[in-house]
């Protein structure tokens, strides 16, 4: 876990600016100052019956204001210390890539092995907390699993993959994005969700049917899901 510190509101701090022109001001004035001559003859005897100064009074009132400007400036510039936590809970759905050019050996064995191994890794690996989904794309998008904490349905549903004709990979994307928000619609009324929610995209390409991929990733961006994309192939 690291720390940082940070301002939430920095141009508030130029409040700063009018404390050290407070400062300055005062002290220049106390320099402008000239110091009360003395008539009386007996020095001694005006000791006792002349107050004593009470300069130090001022610079203890000046010394505050400068100190509250200060410490309002930087209030008001609000502080914050950044937090980093390892994540417990989230949802994430993998969209896996299974048309034909997924078959492709440029990536060992060849790319939908080493999709469906990334994937595999993945679940293994995430947290406890994790709901992970997995949807498939090829000319046709399935559903193959709802966000779930079941790692061996989910182990299972990806060893299982196979390649079939055509590439969707807009309809894909925009798929997962369904599955994240019916997830999130599913959250019980009253009830506050900030679960966080991600795609990652294992694919070849671009899409060569169905939905844009540029649309498809605009669908995103408006249900504010960041997308991670894992690309396979050389060529």
């Amino acid at each position: 876990m690291t720390l940082a510190l940070t301002l939430l509101a920095p141009s508030r701090l130029w409040l700063l600016v009018l404390a050290a022109a407070v400062a300055v001001a005062y002290v220049a004035v106390g320099r402008l100052r000239r110091p009360p001559a003395v008539r009386h003859p007996d020095v001694a005897l005006l000791d006792r019956v002349a107050p004593r100064s009470g300069r130090w009074r001022h610079h203890l009132v000046a010394g505050a204001v400068v100190v509250s400007l200060a410490a309002m400036s930087i209030g008001l510039a609000r502080p914050a210390r950044v937090v980093d936590v390892d994540r417990t809970e989230a949802v994430v759905v993998l969209a896996v890539d299974i048309s034909r050019s997924m078959d492709a050996t440029d990536v060992a064995p060849d790319r939908l092995t080493a999709a469906k191994e990334a994937a595999a890794e993945f679940v293994a690996e995430a947290p406890a907390g994790y709901r992970i989904g997995l949807v498939t794309f090829a000319t046709e998008t399935h559903t193959v699993a709802s966000p779930t904490t079941d790692r061996a349905e989910l182990l299972a549903a990806i060893d299982a993959l196979s390649t079939e004709d055509g590439t969707a990979a807009g309809d894909g994307l925009s798929t997962a994005v369904d599955v994240l928000e019916a997830d999130a619609a599913a959250t019980p009324d009253g009830a506050t969700d900030d679960t966080y929610r991600a795609i990652v995209l294992l694919a070849d390409g671009d899409t060569a049917t169905g939905t844009p991929l540029p649309d498809a990733t605009q669908e995103a961006v408006d249900a504010e899901v960041p997308v991670f994309t894992i690309a396979y192939g050389t060529a």
